[in-house]
């Protein structure tokens, strides 16, 4: 939805108008100069073809855990090599799940996953094993890697802040490790202010007193999205979010204390990673959780927090680190412990028995997310048949219809398809034939309840009057997507309806189970009908006639002051 916003750059690139202000500008509260310079050029190469993007995202997921695998085996120990494979194995599992469903289907999620991609190369620039590279040259390739992900998502801004583990961990004493921490600071408050020039605040209320008022339900929303990856429920996600953060803090005091040790200079890589996600999930509960926490309650915004499927893409990573550091704490060698790190018997159980669970968990939030990622699928397939018969559809106020769904702004949609257009992105149907009197039966509209002969409304009680049907296409085996309200006499529709509602009576009488679903309604505001007597008309488009074809039956109201 949030694309659309970018298609005025496309019509800027396009005429040879853009400047480099046009890619920094804000889109929402973040600077996006990366992602859209990725979007423009695959939009370019391929007419804006979505499906380029969800490739993209793809292949970075792929290249996400390829990382990961890069920093594993540079982490990895000599000891205990099955859990090393018990580790990977989940963390492949989490990086590509199903839970992540709304960044796949999503071309901005080459937001999320683009940043994700840059902290990762971050962590690996500093932490690999590059012998012949000196520390400044790493440095330079990490902030790099730092200052795209800072101009790719807004959270990329806190990379910086996440890999003070791993710049503590580079190797010189303390003079010069506080010497390249204050310069990497300095480089991030840098970033910082170049990312706040001309910068304008998103409307809206961000409640900040809530973090005076309820600051347990603050908490507990930051905590449900550390535990979003392993629960959808409320509390559930609460209290595996409470585990792992007490986890990562107890690694961390206990790093501290062995500051020296080798599993210490082996973790500050997964630290980094750890340190990022809980880096999000704070800005996050400050940028969103507040307002969700005022508006929703409490209870309902740890439910969101929960199941947004695009934080998961980001607090996985807490998941993945603890997974990493709990590996290297199993295998600690003989200098941080008395006796070799072999473990048999119940340990080793116990270490079957937790990764066990974990799996457990990953695969339920992914089968979990399957309906949920099949319903956005329908939404994306719904708003394109919306879009199909866009020049015949009305805009009406209070909102009501397709066009609304597609993107909040319908007015807005009209002008970025007429842009897309101009461009020659997209062609939408703009001549085709009305049926009025179909030889087969394509569908009915049914009388409201009440009415006889016609439907008498008082507009200024702003009441709704509910139309319904069912619909199909004979001979297809698909359904239409939509019904389509019209006046009589007039080649434009007020209002749509989604073809979507069960209706067994038609699929009993059709003799065809593919009929089940081929109910609609639409709650039509009676503010919005024009004053005297209407005949309103029901249809659908036949994709395949270049058509659209009128139902039968037709409901007569008159409206009246």
């Amino acid at each position: 939805m949030d694309e659309w916003a970018i298609v005025p750059l496309f019509t800027k690139v396009a005429n040879g108008q853009f400047s480099f202000g046009d890619f920094f500008a804000q889109h929402n509260e973040h600077r996006i100069i990366f992602t859209k310079i990725i979007i423009v050029i695959l939009a370019f190469i391929s007419q804006w073809n979505i499906d380029y993007e969800l490739c993209i995202n793809i292949l970075l997921s792929i290249i996400n855990f390829c990382i990961i695998y890069k920093i594993y085996l540079i982490t990895r120990s000599e000891y205990n090599r099955w859990v090393d494979h018990l580790v990977n194995l989940i963390t492949c599992f989490t990086i590509f799940s199903w839970c992540h469903y709304e960044i796949w289907l999503s071309g901005l999620g080459i937001v999320w996953l683009l940043t994700n991609t840059c902290v990762l190369l971050a962590i690996l620039s500093i932490s690999g094993n590059h012998e012949q590279l000196s520390t400044t040259i790493r440095l330079s390739l990490a902030a790099i890697w730092c200052f795209i992900a800072s101009f790719s998502a807004a959270h990329g801004l806190f990379s910086w802040l996440a890999l003070s583990p791993s710049i503590i961990a580079l190797s010189g004493n303390l003079g010069q490790k506080i010497r390249t921490l204050l310069l990497w600071i300095g480089l991030w408050v840098g970033t910082c202010i170049i990312y706040s020039l001309d910068y304008q605040k998103t409307s809206g209320n961000y409640y900040y007193s809530i973090l005076l008022e309820k600051p347990l339900a603050v908490l507990a929303y930051f905590f449900s999205i550390l535990g979003s990856p392993l629960a959808s429920g409320s509390l559930e996600s609460l209290l595996l979010g409470i585990i792992c953060f007490l986890n990562v803090t107890l690694f961390a005091i206990y790093c501290i204390i062995k500051l020296k040790s080798k599993f210490t200079h082996q973790a500050a890589p997964w630290f980094s990673l750890s340190l990022f996600a809980l880096l999000f999930a704070m800005v996050t509960t400050l940028g969103r959780g507040l307002s969700t926490i005022q508006v929703a309650g409490e209870l309902s915004s740890l439910k969101f927090a929960a199941v947004t499927s695009r934080y998961l893409s980001v607090s996985i990573f807490l998941i993945i680190s603890l997974l990493q550091i709990w590996r290297l704490f199993l295998s600690r060698n003989s200098t941080d412990r008395l006796e070799q790190p072999k473990i048999q018997g119940k340990p080793k159980f116990f270490v079957y028995f937790f990764t066990g669970i974990i799996f457990y968990l990953t695969l339920v939030k992914s089968i979990y997310a399957i309906p949920h990622a099949k319903y956005i699928q329908t939404l994306r397939q719904n708003a394109q048949a919306c879009l199909n018969v866009v020049h015949f559809l009305e805009i009406s106020l209070p909102p009501t219809g397709c066009l609304w769904e597609v993107y909040p702004s319908a007015p807005l949609v009209q002008k970025y398809v007429a842009a897309l257009e101009e461009i020659k992105f997209r062609s939408f149907p703009k001549n085709l034939d009305f049926l009025a009197k179909p030889a087969k039966v394509y569908g009915v509209m049914e009388k409201p309840q009440l009415t006889n002969d016609y439907l008498n409304i008082n507009k200024n009680e702003n009441k709704n009057i509910l139309f319904s049907g069912w619909a199909i296409i004979p001979n297809q085996k698909e359904l239409p997507k939509l019904a389509l309200l019209s006046y009589q006499g007039q080649k434009s529709f007020f209002t749509t309806a989604y073809v979507a509602f069960p209706r067994p009576d038609i699929a009993q009488t059709l003799n065809s189970e593919q009929y089940t679903l081929s109910g609609w309604s639409v709650d039509y505001p009676t503010e919005s009908m024009p004053l005297g007597e209407q005949v309103i008309q029901a249809w659908v488009y036949d994709k395949q006639g270049e058509q659209f074809v009128k139902l039968q039956g037709e409901v007569k109201v008159v409206v009246k002051e």
